[in-house]
C-alpha cells in the first residue's frame, strides 16, 4: 500500500514522508502521513490543504475507467455534438447527460443519452427533453471518422 501512495504521489510531483514519532508510546495507527510538495506550482498543491485527501483518493480504486480507445471516440463525438446544428445550445451541456459506450468489431458507438428532469414527461427513455436531446455517433475503428449519427425518436 505504501509503495502504491508513493508511486502514484512521484507521478503527481508530490513526495510522501511518513512521520514516525521515536516516542515508544506512538501506535502504528496514530502514524501520520505528512506530505511535502516538491513543486509549489504543481496543480496538486491545494489551497485548502487538501493533499494528504488527494493522495488517499488517488489510492484508492477508480470509480470508473475508460480507456484511451474509447476516449478517442468520445472526443470525436463530442467535437460533432457541441458543432450540431441540430441540438440546440442550450441542451449541449454534457451535465445533463450519461454517456454511453459500445463497440463491435469495426465501430465505437458513443450514446449521449439525456437526463430527464422532473419536468419532463414520463415514457420511454431517449428522444428530446427539456435539458438534452439524445443522440448516437458511430464511429470507424480503423480511420477514426465519424461515419453517421442518429436521434433517438
Amino acid at each position: 500500500m505504501k509503495m502504491a501512495i508513493i508511486a502514484i504521489c512521484s507521478v503527481l510531483g508530490v513526495a510522501i514522508a511518513i512521520n514516525q514519532s521515536a516516542q515508544s508510546t506512538t501506535k502504528e495507527s496514530e502514524k501520520k502521513a505528512v506530505m511535502t510538495i516538491n513543486d509549489q506550482n504543481s496543480p496538486y498543491v491545494s489551497p485548502d490543504n487538501q493533499d494528504l485527501k488527494t493522495v488517499t483518493l488517488l489510492s484508492s480504486e477508480p470509480e470508473s475507467e475508460i480507456s484511451g480507445k474509447f476516449m478517442e471516440a468520445f472526443l470525436i463525438g463530442y467535437q460533432s455534438f457541441i458543432n450540431d446544428p441540430q441540438i440546440p445550445s442550450e441542451k449541449k451541456r454534457l451535465e445533463h447527460y450519461t454517456i454511453e459506450f459500445r463497440q463491435d468489431n469495426e465501430f465505437y458507438y458513443l450514446t449521449f443519452a439525456g437526463i430527464k428532469t422532473p419536468s419532463d414527461s414520463p415514457g420511454i427513455r431517449g428522444g428530446e427533453y427539456k435539458m438534452s436531446k439524445s443522440v448516437i455517433y458511430i464511429i470507424n475503428k480503423k480511420d477514426k471518422r465519424m461515419v453517421s449519427r442518429k436521434f433517438y425518436k
